[in-house]
């Protein structure tokens, strides 16, 4: 018997011992399952709000995109209608609103380049050789006769449109590495 009641307390002990272990570590499950949950959705927060950021984000560069394409239409259809209808007499204001329009294009590439983006060189190049050709061409129309009008017309319609492409792939190029 002297062996049974020390033995029964071990026992005891052990069995007190284990429960409250197990009572201790569901404790910390209690406790840590919160704030393991809070993680879990601060995290999932911070996913949605990350993927929703960047669905915006997508959904503002397609719209500038389509802005400017719509904006770049509409200037290059206004300069080939003025060009079109326009009458030998009338060369020298229209070769002042071509003027004026070629500016406004160098005026919005200023503005994409505001925030320090640069294009690419071979973008500049292709800008240079156009806006080179298109005022070459409104010397020309400037310079025209009347036996030689409609030639020159087509001629600086055809510059005028190769300067609104250049600076239109040059714009969503910048557009495309914000």
């Amino acid at each position: 018997m002297k062996k049974i009641i020390p033995t029964l307390t071990v026992l005891t002990c052990a069995l007190a011992l284990t429960a409250c272990g197990d009572r201790r570590d569901a404790d910390d499950v209690a406790t840590t399952a919160p704030a393991d949950s809070e993680v879990a959705r601060e995290t999932n927060d911070a996913l949605v709000d990350a993927r929703n950021a960047t669905e915006d984000a997508l959904q503002n560069s397609q719209n500038a995109a389509r802005d400017a394409m719509a904006s770049a239409q509409s200037n290059l259809q206004e300069g080939l209608n003025e060009l079109n209808e326009a009458t030998f007499e009338e060369r020298a204001t229209v070769r002042s609103n071509l003027s004026e329009m070629a500016s406004g294009l160098d005026e919005e590439l200023a503005e994409l380049r505001q925030d320090g983006r640069q294009l690419s060189a071979d973008a500049q190049e292709r800008i240079a050789d156009a806006r080179q050709n298109f005022n070459e061409k409104l010397t020309e129309l400037q310079n025209a006769t009347a036996d030689n009008w409609q030639d020159v017309k087509e001629e600086v319609s055809e510059a005028w449109q190769e300067l609104r492409v250049a600076v239109n792939e040059s714009k969503q190029e910048l557009q495309a590495a914000e």
